[in-house]
């Protein structure tokens, strides 16, 4: 990486831009080896197209964006907690859960989300503390910890359950069925 973003910076001193940025058109033809056509495969062997490329290399520009994003929510964040602005902080913890969880970091979206339903939980926001558990239960499926994901699952249904909205808790009760059916137990 480090290469290509050399290599990237010293194309943007000398004035290029994203629009500049093109694939090779041989890219996205047919290669022939040993008598048999591949094309272009991402890592899981699917193939891939120009608008494949372009999405990836849009990503990658997002990418560097995460960091400015992450650490102003960590400015909102440390201004939250130094005027001691719990539900703020609370719900700042949930946006830095949610953020991390859209880049892909599903371990520091748990710990910002578990951050989070504890502040709710104290504050005894109890939707809040549900809709928590349901972000958290995510993260949890996707890292692989499909018990601790059907415990986080179970617990917002019953604080749904106890609230008396019995429709989004039939919704979860849905969510847990499939996390049942799609674990690979």
């Amino acid at each position: 990486h480090r290469i290509c973003d050399l290599l990237k910076l010293l194309n943007m001193r000398e004035g290029f831009t994203r629009k500049d940025d093109k694939f090779p058109d041989r890219w996205f033809e047919p290669c022939k080896r040993h008598g048999k056509e591949t094309w272009l495969e991402d890592y899981f062997g699917n193939r891939l197209t120009r608008e494949d490329c372009e999405k990836m290399l849009s990503n990658r520009e997002l990418s560097k964006k995460k960091d400015q994003y992450i650490n102003f929510l960590k400015e909102i964040l440390d201004f939250c907690k130094e005027k001691n602005l719990l539900e703020e902080e609370a719900i700042t913890l949930r946006v830095l859960g949610r953020a991390y969880s859209q880049f892909n970091d599903h371990k520091l979206s748990q710990k910002y989300h578990e951050d989070s339903i504890k502040i709710q939980k104290k504050l005894g926001r109890k939707t809040d503390t549900a809709e928590g558990l349901v972000f958290l239960a995510e993260d949890l499926e996707v890292s692989g910890k499909y018990d601790k994901c059907l415990e986080a699952l179970e617990a917002a249904k019953n604080i749904f359950r106890e609230m008396g909205k019995l429709r989004r808790a039939k919704e979860i009760d849905k969510e847990i069925n499939q996390s049942i059916v799609h674990s690979p137990r």
